[in-house]
């Protein structure tokens, strides 16, 4: 049968993967010459994926962009064209580091592609969620490999990044979450984080209030952000969680398309945010180490 006349499956969880480890498969209409310049080069990396700043090479680190403020930092390349990629990458440069994959194998459909994503510190929910973010990019790869047509998401409606840290949990979490914590880490410089604070990203930023603050636990702070120009606020989980022999301070921002009708207004409101966050979280990794 040839190429064009057999149907093609959605893409395929691979059972018995590693702890901390994603391993998805799919077959795509083309063969590996093909899905090979698909993965590694700026230009057809950007149909479905983001915006490469160089095509994938050893020995340079590269940025994985996706224009709404998310980004992966990638180092450690290895090539072995046309079947097999290797990298390591962070997303947003601040989280933890993680090996990824890519192995293109001939088929009487095309070629069939499985991407390993592995990080052996990983927790069952965090495996689930990349699993379907996983699902979701093959898919594309396999709707733009069909098409040629453009198959990229538009914009992430959730912010959420992530720090390791050296400091044991319960530390970091007194000193970045407490009500006595160190407030120089966050966005808002030392502003504090009270029910109807005014607070600025920076000299130049509007005036932002915070809302609903809560402090039911030590490792969590919750609150919320509105802004005289939004329709609507967005809603912000602070974190810290064992992590090895350290922790991990994990942020979640999310209601970015309640904010107004309009989806560009949303989308750069969070790419400022994003930015601000990133810079926090950079601050974050040292205060629980200063001495107080």
């Amino acid at each position: 049968m040839s190429r064009q006349g057999m149907s093609i499956s959605p893409p395929q969880v691979q059972a018995g993967a590693p702890q901390g480890t994603v391993c998805i498969s799919v077959e795509v209409a083309g063969p590996p010459d093909v899905v090979w310049l698909k993965l590694t080069q700026r230009n057809d990396v950007a149909f479905w994926f983001g915006n490469l700043s160089d095509d994938l090479k050893p020995g340079v680190e590269i940025r994985l962009d996706f224009g709404d403020g998310d980004f992966f930092t990638i180092a450690n390349v290895r090539l072995h064209a046309p079947h097999d990629i290797e990298y390591e990458w962070r997303f947003l440069g601040t989280g933890p580091s993680n090996r990824i994959t890519w192995r293109i194998e001939d088929t009487l459909v095309g070629a069939s592609v499985t991407v390993n994503d592995a990080e052996p510190l990983r927790s069952k929910a965090t495996v689930d969620e990349l699993t379907e973010g996983w699902t979701d990019f093959l898919r594309r790869l396999q709707d733009h490999m069909a098409t040629g047509l453009v198959t990229r998401y538009d914009w992430r409606r959730d912010f959420e990044g992530a720090v390791d840290l050296e400091s044991p949990p319960e530390l970091a979490a007194q000193r970045l979450l407490g009500p006595a914590a160190d407030r120089s880490w966050m966005p808002f410089g030392s502003s504090e984080i009270a029910d109807a604070a005014r607070v600025r990203l920076d000299t130049t930023s509007p005036d932002y209030v915070i809302s609903r603050v809560g402090r039911k636990h030590l490792d969590r702070l919750t609150f919320t952000i509105g802004s005289d120009t939004w329709q609507g606020t967005t809603c912000c989980e602070l974190a810290v969680k064992p992590r090895g022999q350290g922790s991990l301070l994990t942020v979640h921002h999310k209601g970015w398309d309640d904010i107004s009708n309009n989806p560009s207004v949303c989308m750069v409101s969070r790419r400022l945010f994003a930015e601000a966050w990133i810079e926090a979280l950079n601050r974050a990794r040292l205060v629980p180490n200063r001495n107080r």
